[in-house]
């Protein structure tokens, strides 16, 4: 998930998911309770923050291990056996 947006059935989904490249809905029922949709979604800034920190983290620790291994064949070469 990239951009969450929560719909008027209040279940989140990605943006890229509901919502066509001209931001019109692609779908008219919630996929999770069937009912019957507004058509308008709302962001979810707190959750993009975050899922972006955690995306970030992650390719921060894959730096430092990519590092860890690029002075040490030996070990690069246990590490992707």
């Amino acid at each position: 998930m990239d951009d969450p947006v929560v719909l008027s059935s209040g279940h989140v989904f990605d943006k890229s998911t509901v919502l066509s490249a001209n931001g019109k809905l692609k779908i008219d029922k919630c996929p999770i309770t069937r009912a019957k949709l507004e058509p308008k979604v709302y962001p979810l800034a707190v959750l993009k923050s975050k899922i972006t920190s955690k995306k970030i983290a992650r390719l921060n620790q894959l730096i430092f291990i990519a590092n860890s291994f690029k002075n040490d064949e030996t070990k690069f070469n246990i590490a992707t056996e």
